[in-house]
């Protein structure tokens, strides 16, 4: 049984105060043209009458060559994201050393019989593969060049539920950036990296979970977006995603 403990001090004895509310035992199961023509008519049709369509004129001339600018504009950064000649794989992303698909992250970790509790952050392992937009023939396949190497600089972990209640704070914990740095070559490559940070569960709403209070139980996918560049310069983006269990699980 774990000891509720204050938030500036997470040691500590005793046991727990009965009716507190009942621990989660176990990770629940997973988840899952122009008008009609008329008859001409042979009356004066009389002056025109000024068009006050915003499109007309030297002002509605700007206004549509500033949309077209923006439009060209976020054209122009697609374009920049998709000139390096590599592509980034995200083969699987798992919880850890354990290799499993899904990460049953515990808002509050104790030692045996319920005693010095802490918070602990959960982490991941991801693991990818080079691949190449030209990837050759079946004769003559292409392979990866020291110039199509990718390294990893930084990466964005949000989380969502399937029920749409995803207001951060309030139903998922905050998004958050975070730093690492791994090259992937030839091959396959994996990296460890933080998915839950420990402050996260000493904030709302993981922090009412705690001694199966609050919901008691919240099911979230992990969102990670992985950022970085070829070694020509190019950048590149990655995205992967895991399923993430909060509780208060035990022991």
């Amino acid at each position: 049984m774990k000891t509720r403990v204050h938030e500036t001090n997470l040691t500590g004895a005793g046991s727990r105060v009965p009716g507190a509310g009942s621990r989660v035992q176990g990770p629940e199961s997973r988840v899952r043209g122009a008008e009609p023509s008329t008859a001409a008519s042979t009356r004066d049709p009389g002056p025109r009458t000024p068009d006050p369509s915003p499109s007309r004129g030297p002002l509605g001339r700007v206004a549509v060559s500033t949309v077209c600018l923006m439009v060209l504009t976020s054209c122009t950064d697609l374009l920049t994201q998709s000139r390096s000649s590599s592509i980034l794989l995200i083969e699987r992303i798992a919880a850890g050393a354990n290799e499993r698909g899904y990460i049953a992250s515990d808002v509050l970790t104790c030692q045996s019989g319920g005693i010095n509790c802490s918070v602990v952050e959960d982490t991941a392992r991801v693991t990818t593969r080079v691949a190449l937009k030209d990837p050759g023939t079946a004769e003559n396949a292409a392979s990866p060049s020291p110039a199509n190497f990718i390294t990893i600089t930084r990466y964005r972990v949000a989380y969502r539920r399937e029920d749409g209640r995803n207001t951060p704070g309030v139903d998922v914990p905050y998004p958050w950036d975070g730093g690492t740095t791994f090259t992937t070559i030839s091959g396959i490559q994996t990296n460890d990296f933080v998915i839950v940070r420990a402050v996260a569960k000493i904030e709302p709403p993981l922090l009412a979970l705690r001694f199966g209070g609050g919901a008691n139980y919240i099911a979230t996918i992990g969102e990670v977006t992985f950022y970085g560049h070829d070694l020509a310069g190019q950048g590149l983006v990655a995205k992967g995603t895991i399923q993430i269990d909060f509780a208060d699980w035990g022991p």
